[in-house]
């Protein structure tokens, strides 16, 4: 791909591994700074408009609107915030449910469980990743709640592609 397209545009269920690989290529591009704040001097109106450009090249045609309706690069990543939020939320859930009610049958060896795991839902990867990078809302409101982020205290290991956290 170019040096400013990623592998994979914004659609609807990518938002949270979409929304961390533009912030990465953004600072590569160094732009980041667009993404925080609103345009104030010259050159700044300037970057935010080449973020628009690269926002633009990084979405599906259904998302195209949201970025040429928004008066500045940290307006559309705003509203695409807004409109993927409960999207987000709600596949983590979804996730979450589907990953709890999968259990392994009586009697049936691991190498069997996860093969069946990989044929019935092929979903390991996207769970992993929706469950493993935690949001920064997760994390403000997991300090706010216990005074420190939680992630320092739950361990979590990585076995044959499937997430197991200690308790």
């Amino acid at each position: 791909m170019g040096k400013d397209r990623l592998d994979e545009p914004l659609d609807l269920h990518n938002y949270s591994t979409w929304k961390l690989r533009f912030q990465l290529l953004c600072a590569e591009l160094g732009y980041s700074r667009a993404l925080l704040q609103a345009p104030i001097a010259e050159a700044d109106v300037i970057i935010s408009d080449k973020v628009k450009s690269v926002m633009a090249k990084n979405v599906k045609n259904q998302h195209l609107q949201t970025i040429v309706r928004a008066a500045n690069a940290k307006a559309a990543w705003d509203a695409l915030a807004a409109t993927f939020a409960s999207t987000c939320n709600t596949r983590k859930v979804a996730l979450r449910q589907e990953l709890s009610d999968f259990k392994m049958a009586n009697g049936e060896e691991l190498p069997i469980y996860i093969s069946r795991d990989y044929e019935e839902n092929g979903a390991t990867k996207e769970i992993n990743d929706q469950l493993m990078v935690p949001s920064e809302d997760t994390l403000k409101a997991r300090r706010n709640f216990t005074g420190r982020s939680r992630a320092t205290t739950m361990p979590t290991q990585r076995w044959s592609g499937l997430a197991v956290t200690s308790q």
